[in-house]
């Protein structure tokens, strides 16, 4: 009898292990529903405030533009791609998605995930709540 695994036309390396022929030591445990809810509140904002800076971003850079084309001179285009700068600054100060490849496995979601950079959004997040969270904590002793 063939086993239909073992004649998968794919590379062994890219087949999925059958439930419970997993080796090497367990994950970490999934997030809780708390941390879940607030990655997804943080999610939704940083959706947000994505979007206001797009729509501002885009009205800008049409100013910058025609300023740089009434100006003309050796600097045209100046103001222009300062203001393309000033988008990708404000781009990577939100970081939209990349704290998300290691929040699921991260004991705190994407606060812990986003504290690889912590002059992202995600890291002044995460300075703020430890911050109350200790306030908090030593009002409570």
């Amino acid at each position: 009898c063939l086993d239909p695994v073992s004649t998968f036309p794919y590379p062994r390396r890219m087949r999925r292990a059958a439930p419970g022929n997993r080796s090497g030591p367990p994950g970490p445990q999934a997030p809780t529903n708390s941390i879940l809810i607030r990655d997804l509140l943080i999610f939704e904002l940083k959706l947000f405030l994505d979007g206001m800076g797009d729509l501002v971003l885009s009205q800008v850079a049409i100013i910058a533009l025609l300023w740089d084309l009434i100006r003309g001179g050796p600097e045209k285009g100046k103001t222009f791609y300062w203001v393309l700068r000033a988008g990708e600054k404000w781009d990577l100060w939100l970081n939209l998605y990349r704290p998300a490849k290691d929040a699921q496995h991260s004991g705190d979601g994407l606060l812990e995930a986003g504290m690889a950079d912590a002059n992202s959004l995600l890291g002044k997040i995460e300075s703020l709540v430890k911050e109350k969270g200790d306030d908090i904590s030593s009002r409570d002793h």
